[in-house]
């Protein structure tokens, strides 16, 4: 039996005829003047209240095959204060939390990382990608990062000498995403259990920035299929680690979509949001040595 549940407001991607003959995108790029089509996106969402669990007293009651996500404990690290602590120290440690919590983790890549606060401060998707220590601001669309397509190009432009074996193996990506300094009063994670989705849910989208483009996946609204839950005042110990992509066909959840909400009621007084995530491969069936972001 699961705890308290409340209603969150979450922005799903709404259905358009125009995705039939064009494929979904988002632009974070200045454009020529002399260009016809002056659009940054065809990309059209719609607030939706989705019942969100509190799953606080049964963390331990999830698997990421079954379920796309896992809860654990991780000791230390409530702040990181430069990059050099962020690489040196904790993206160390968050490979040895992979190596024991996540099945035939044989290699393990750390492609990427970020900050987020939900201060004023923090920016609203303008991803710097030379400085992982400015900090975004939560999302609230439900999405999972990494589309198909974005997965097998990362690896074929990391490894291009050992590409074709590894994507012969098992990949799996997740993302490790944990509070820092302060338990998470206002902007919690929520997670979608991925063996409620279905694939029509997720429309796959191109993300266009300066320096690469990428694929993602956002979700239609299925109120009567999936299930979202989330812990309640989750602490800077309590790590979630979930999935964004897995190519093992026989699991019942390759992904769980994520997504931040905002309380319905908040203390009069609270530390707002600070939090890490940091994205890696899972290689499984793969040797090597492993290779880790500088």
């Amino acid at each position: 039996m699961m705890g308290s549940a409340e209603h969150a407001a979450i922005q799903f991607l709404k259905w358009q005829p125009l995705y039939e003959k064009e494929k979904p995108f988002q632009l974070f790029l200045d454009l020529p003047p002399d260009v016809a089509d002056q659009r940054r996106t065809n990309l059209a969402f719609e607030t939706r209240m989705v019942e969100v669990k509190n799953i606080r007293g049964h963390e331990k009651c999830f698997d990421l095959d079954e379920n796309g996500f896992i809860y654990r404990t991780m000791d230390g690290f409530e702040d990181l204060k430069d990059k050099t602590e962020v690489t040196g120290q904790y993206l160390p440690a968050i490979e040895q939390l992979l190596r024991k919590e996540v099945e035939h983790a044989d290699r393990i890549f750390i492609f990427d990382w970020r900050m987020r606060e939900s201060n004023a401060e923090a920016q609203d998707g303008l991803l710097d990608v030379g400085n992982s220590m400015l900090p975004l601001r939560p999302a609230n669309f439900a999405h999972s990062d990494q589309g198909p397509c974005s997965v097998i190009r990362r690896v074929q432009a990391q490894f291009p000498q050992e590409a074709e074996a590894l994507l012969r193996g098992r990949i799996r990506v997740l993302n490790v995403w944990k509070p820092l300094r302060n338990k998470v009063m206002d902007w919690p994670l929520a997670m979608c259990d991925g063996s409620s989705l279905q694939a029509s849910d997720l429309i796959e989208t191109d993300t266009v920035r300066t320096s690469y483009v990428s694929t993602n996946l956002y979700s239609l609204h299925s109120p009567d299929t999936q299930n979202w839950m989330y812990l309640k005042e989750q602490e800077p110990n309590e790590v979630v680690i979930f999935k964004q992509f897995d190519s093992d066909p026989a699991v019942r959840s390759s992904l769980s979509l994520h997504a931040s909400f905002r309380h319905e009621e908040l203390p009069e007084i609270f530390a707002p949001r600070n939090s890490i995530e940091v994205r890696a491969i899972v290689f499984t069936n793969a040797v090597g040595e492993n290779v880790k972001i500088q």
